[in-house]
């Protein structure tokens, strides 16, 4: 966490004013949210991508991959869910 002061006079049209600034700059360790998440996601992606190159013929395999597909990455954005902090309004 780094932060910065800034103090400094402001004029205005009726006269100087002190201003103080905090600014804050925080990091946020990526690695474990590739590992956790964007890694898996990408490759059941791609896994389920699989389906196009199955035979036409075999519909109970493409079905079975695609739900596999569909269950792991709902399971995955749970897990997300659970891990992130609880916020009292809305997530994108």
């Amino acid at each position: 966490v780094e932060y910065r002061l800034v103090s400094k006079n402001v004029v205005f049209a009726t006269g100087a004013y002190p201003r103080l600034s905090l600014s804050f700059k925080l990091k946020r360790n990526i690695g474990y949210f590739i590992l956790q998440t964007y890694m898996p996601s990408i490759l059941i992606t791609i896994l389920s991508w699989v389906s196009f190159w199955i035979n036409y013929d075999a519909s109970a395999a493409r079905v079975a991959l695609g739900i596999t597909t569909v269950l792991t990455m709902t399971t995955i954005n749970t897990h997300l869910r659970e891990t992130l902090p609880k916020i009292p309004y809305v997530k994108a």
